[in-house]
């Protein structure tokens, strides 16, 4: 696990309070707050357990948070840097072939509108990373549909980076640190004041 004291990290949470409404950054950054969420019920041990019963705030509880897939998200006041990042996290699935276009990371803009970003499961396309709208010029997206054939109820890293070389934007996705795939983006998208993790206010919900 990281500290969240190593060099150039931006954000890191990692699930642990166990029974708060909120998520801390450990690099004491920015502080997510769950929306629509039970934290009696929504905070498992790692292993699912039923539920985290360490009194909060509790380092050790090593706890994971349950999406429902219906209303339940985490927002956050760390900002997005359109040029350059990488986002990575631990994610399980009880049914992996259900893809719905779920959020797993996003600004709040859908595919439609300008500036769009984010990191979805998608019905078709799989794992799959959005950079602009469909209609803006230069935008592009990668996806691979590996992720629809992963095992029931299975552990995954999951990652994506982008960085702007002046020309345009490379976008790549991993699955267990093995690459999918990359795309060139040929814009450079405006930074985002907020992100949201497993869902936003608009768009499907992660579940």
């Amino acid at each position: 696990q990281l500290t969240g004291n190593e060099a150039n990290l931006a954000n890191y949470w990692n699930f642990n309070e166990g029974l708060l409404s909120v998520a801390y950054d450990k690099t004491g950054n920015n502080t997510g707050n769950l929306q629509n969420m039970e934290p009696t019920l929504d905070w498992k041990l790692k292993n699912f357990a039923d539920p985290c019963q360490l009194t909060p705030p509790n380092t050790a509880c090593e706890s994971v948070l349950e999406f429902d897939g219906t209303n339940e998200f985490i927002t956050t006041s760390a900002s997005i840097s359109a040029a350059a990042g990488t986002w990575e996290a631990w994610i399980e699935k009880d049914n992996w072939n259900a893809h719905n276009d779920d959020r797993l990371f996003a600004n709040g803009i859908n595919f439609g509108s300008n500036n769009s970003f984010y990191i979805s499961l998608h019905p078709s396309a799989g794992l799959h990373f959005r950079y602009g709208g469909n209609g803006q010029g230069g935008n592009s997206y990668i996806a691979n549909t590996i992720t629809k054939s992963l095992t029931a109820m299975s552990w995954h890293h999951i990652a994506a980076t982008w960085k702007y070389n002046g020309s345009y934007t490379t976008l790549n996705i991993y699955l267990d640190g093995h690459l999918l795939g990359t795309s060139y983006a040929y814009l450079l998208l405006p930074d985002f004041p907020v992100s949201y993790l497993g869902g936003d206010p608009l768009n499907v919900k992660f579940g």
